[in-house]
């Protein structure tokens, strides 16, 4: 039996969450750059940012985007961050993505909760574990997780075996009790998920809608309805 979860977030845990950088350039300049600068001076600064943006890809390093960016934008023209960096991240990350939570996760969810199996979220992110969880409470799903591990954080991303094997450590300390073999692990994407879970030695579910194949044939488990993650619990 299976008595803990962790999920992947975007295109997982939320459906169609579309991300838009640019967007979030656009609310930074906006609110709080348009009286020292054109909105294309200030594009054309944020895109000097691109190859971090890249190397993650390829080295599965990450991004923090309050430490490592967006103080600089800041600076470069000149200008005094808010005080509530926290408020500013959320507005900014907020303004990036969209999505919302399918009928059939939250089905999942209640489910798990209801045979008190902890949740955990696993996600690739360049923003900080609390403005993800604001993010979460706006979709009105914060409770039902017990915590939520954000790469940027950890400075790696998925497959990073030690993105992977940290949560795992952290979710052992909560509960000394549940081993390893008896975590499931459930992403979308074939490549960070399928393979970092594996790596890891973690029961792997790759929720795959595409019907794309398993080029690998890794030992995982597919599915194409959200709903049949419940039959892995036991």
């Amino acid at each position: 039996m299976k008595r803990a979860v962790i999920f992947d977030l975007y295109d997982t845990v939320l459906k169609n969450e579309l991300f838009d950088f640019l967007r979030g350039v656009a609310y930074v300049h906006d609110n709080y750059l348009s009286d020292v600068c054109t909105f294309e001076e200030f594009k054309a600064y944020t895109d000097t940012f691109l190859p971090l943006y890249h190397q993650r890809h390829i080295d599965h390093s990450e991004i923090h985007f309050v430490k490592d960016e967006l103080p600089l934008w800041f600076s470069h023209f000149a200008k005094t961050l808010p005080e509530s960096v926290d408020d500013l991240e959320y507005a900014i990350m907020s303004a990036m993505q969209q999505g919302g939570v399918s009928d059939d996760v939250r089905y999942v969810l209640d489910a798990l909760k209801a045979r008190d199996i902890p949740m955990y979220i696993l996600s690739n992110t360049i923003f900080t574990s609390c403005a993800t969880k604001r993010h979460l409470t706006h979709h009105g799903i914060l409770h039902y997780f017990e915590e939520v591990y954000a790469s940027a954080e950890f400075g790696v991303r998925k497959p990073s075996s030690r993105f992977f094997e940290a949560a795992i450590a952290d979710i052992q300390a909560r509960h000394p009790e549940i081993k390893k073999q008896e975590m499931l692990f459930v992403g979308n994407d074939y490549a960070a998920d399928a393979h970092g879970g594996v790596a890891v030695g973690l029961n792997t579910v790759w929720y795959n809608v595409e019907g794309a194949p398993n080029e690998q044939e890794l030992d995982i488990a597919i599915v194409d309805d959200f709903k049949d993650v419940l039959n892995f619990i036991e």
